[in-house]
């Protein structure tokens, strides 16, 4: 992540935690990866954890409270959660008081590109994280299924959106790999239109 990127994390954190919880409202639902957890203790001594949530239309921060800590005992970073809380916001920032939190298997998620990190993927890259997106939501279901099983490992997804494509040639840069696959995918498209035959007319039959 950039300097800006961790900047702007520091101040949502504090922002988030000045905020007072009888503004939450809204109970929502949303899939996320949890990509960090922070053990925190308040000024009267009670222990919460700060979470940090993750999926392609950006970062979310969860506070799991006391009483509701339990409930991330189990869960492991980088995993898919389905989370469920309270919305409030201070500053602009928007963050979740959080009811309820549950693993998800990945076997079980139609799309799990869109649950690749935002904030990971370089700023150089971000049109083709984009581009991925929309390329995989258009992708039948069985292809979009197994893509995003694939891209939500953990030893894979954030590797990829980081990853130079080659060492000294073209896109030799953090996220040129992601870059190049996406600049590949739309070429491929474009012969494909171009070689294959047109489809049969079964009206001349």
């Amino acid at each position: 992540m950039t300097r800006a990127g961790n900047n702007a994390m520091r101040l949502g954190i504090r922002a988030v935690e000045d905020a007072a919880l009888e503004d939450c409202k809204g109970l929502v639902s949303e899939r996320y990866l949890l990509t960090e957890v922070h053990h925190c203790v308040k000024q009267d001594g009670e222990r919460y954890l700060r979470l940090v949530l993750d999926h392609a239309g950006g970062t979310v921060m969860g506070l799991l409270w006391s009483e509701r800590v339990h409930l991330a005992a189990w869960l492991s970073l980088m995993a898919p959660v389905q989370v469920s809380g309270r919305v409030f916001t201070s500053g602009g920032d928007r963050a979740l008081s959080v009811e309820t939190l549950s693993a998800i298997p990945i076997s079980g998620i139609e799309c799990g590109v869109a649950l690749l990190p935002r904030r990971f993927c370089p700023e150089v890259a971000l049109g083709a994280f984009e581009a991925l997106q929309n390329w995989a939501g258009a992708l039948p279901y069985a292809l979009q299924w197994f893509v995003g099983r694939v891209l939500l490992d953990p030893k894979v997804g954030v590797a990829f959106l980081r990853c130079k494509a080659a060492a000294h040639y073209h896109h030799a840069y953090r996220g040129g790999l992601l870059v190049h696959s996406t600049e590949l995918m739309d070429l491929a498209g474009v012969m494909a239109q171009r070689l294959m035959p047109p489809k049969f007319d079964t009206s001349r039959r």
